[in-house]
């Protein structure tokens, strides 16, 4: 047999073969002459000895003799290719890439540690183990923080008389509040859905919720596709506006938690429109708190469960039998719907972050604080925190000594529906619309006609 194919496991039997012996054998006469030394004609490849004299050796030898036999059977191969290094071929190439890839998708430490598996030493890793039982260890804290102030908030919700939409500062008192985006949901909507809607694009409805831990009341902002100006902190921040005006109990002292995202609520606006409510006499003190990225779970979660449970089962093809599947939802009246645009206290949008910028500073490096007090009693003095078991720092990011309790931001407005999309909805959405109430309401005849709307998309297009 060759030196190489010896090299691998044969079983007993198949070494026995004569014939199988012989095509091995002849396979790696192939391989030699093929690969190993692919010019040709430079290559001379010579066996000592013949597959006959292998066979009556194997069997007239003993167990202890097959280490000379070995020797004895080994090919000698000559080729002038084996002077210098062989150069990969392209299988060669695409294996070891599949081989690095490997190795980056799994081990992560290049994305960890910035450097390759070989190169990391156990005090990286160290430090990484470190780096995580500190955030698991803070993640802990702000939970065990987030309990407590619901609790107390609780507490005072039913020792005292609570009016929602009170005065501000009313009541002697500290409520915990707690906001969040919730996934869109689109109309019309079926419980037995429809196999081809499935596919298309339905109208967007919009739904924010705003949760008063001490009542256990959510109330759900539901925003009709083009209403609200995005999922900014002006959005956010008149949302959180609407409620406290309408919907709060009127407390001197305020607790709010949220969670990490810097676009709608980690950003100056927001934290300008906390100072602003404590220099005009809307609450005495504010707390905002953060929750930990990965750690967000919190009580507008559970009412949003509460709702998408009851959705699922039920139909609604129009904004007002949407928030009716949100008032359905709660048999204790703990899920309230209220329409951004409807006629009963429609919410107001305005541009607060260029108010925000006119009277305050923006606060450096906000994204790596999780806590933030203010307080009436030091106007325009920001208490911030990394975590909650963290050093206080202190920031003035007042620029005026006066604010003008009377002035408001300058109202937007949302961008509403472009002609192509009213298109859309009318020419593909509104088949799928079972009352003719819907169809009008949802999906209605668009304004714009649509061969003026064709030319003028033609000449954007051009």
């Amino acid at each position: 047999m060759s030196q190489f194919s010896q090299a691998s496991t044969i079983p007993y039997e198949l070494s026995q073969d004569h014939l199988f012996r012989e095509e091995l054998l002849e396979v790696d006469r192939l391989y030699f002459h093929e690969v190993l030394c692919p010019e040709g004609g430079a290559s001379e490849i010579e066996f000592s000895q013949s597959d006959s004299e292998n066979d009556s050796s194997h069997e007239s030898n003993s167990v202890n003799d097959e280490s000379d036999d070995d020797e004895c059977n080994t090919e000698t191969v000559h080729c002038e290719s084996f002077d210098h290094d062989l150069e990969p071929t392209e299988e060669d190439l695409r294996q070891r890439k599949k081989t690095d890839d490997f190795f980056t998708q799994t081990c992560k430490c290049k994305k960890l540690y910035g450097k390759p598996c070989s190169q990391v030493v156990d005090d990286d890793k160290m430090t990484l183990l470190d780096e995580y039982e500190s955030h698991v260890e803070s993640a802990r804290h702000q939970r065990e923080q987030y309990r407590m102030q619901c609790d107390d908030s609780k507490v005072t919700y039913s020792e005292n008389i609570t009016v929602e939409g009170a005065v501000s500062c009313s009541l002697d008192a500290t409520v915990h509040y707690s906001w969040d985006f919730a996934q869109q949901v689109h109309i019309p909507h079926h419980s037995q859905q429809v196999g081809p809607l499935y596919f298309k694009t339905a109208r967007r409805c919009e739904v924010f919720g705003v949760c008063c831990e001490g009542s256990e009341k959510q109330v759900f902002y539901l925003g009709d596709e083009g209403v609200a100006p995005g999922k900014g902190a002006n959005t956010v921040v008149s949302y959180l506006h609407h409620y406290l005006e309408n919907y709060g109990l009127g407390e001197e002292h305020a607790q709010f938690h949220f969670d990490n995202c810097q676009g709608q609520n980690k950003n100056n606006a927001v934290l300008g429109y906390a100072v602003w409510r404590t220099l005009t006499g809307g609450h005495k003190t504010i707390q905002y708190s953060l929750m930990l990225a990965g750690h967000t779970k919190f009580s507008c979660d559970w009412h949003f469960g509460v709702w998408k449970n009851r959705w699922r089962h039920m139909d609604a093809e129009t904004v007002e039998e949407v928030a009716s599947t949100v008032a359905m939802s709660s048999r204790n009246g703990h899920n309230i719907p209220h329409i951004v645009d409807g006629n009963s206290k429609p919410v107001l949008f305005y541009d607060w972050s260029t108010f925000c910028k006119g009277m305050f500073k923006p606060l450096k490096n906000i994204s790596k604080y999780h806590s933030f007090e203010v307080s009436s009693n030091e106007p325009g003095v920001v208490r911030v925190r990394k975590f909650v078991d963290a050093p206080e720092e202190k920031i003035n990011i007042l620029k005026t000594c006066q604010v003008d309790i009377c002035v408001m931001p300058e109202q937007i407005f949302g961008e509403g529906i472009n002609a192509e999309r009213q298109w859309y909805l009318h020419d593909v959405i509104r088949d799928f619309c079972r009352s003719d109430h819907a169809k009008n309401t949802t999906c209605p005849l668009p304004l714009v006609a649509k061969e003026g709307y064709s030319k003028a998309k033609k000449q954007k297009l051009k």
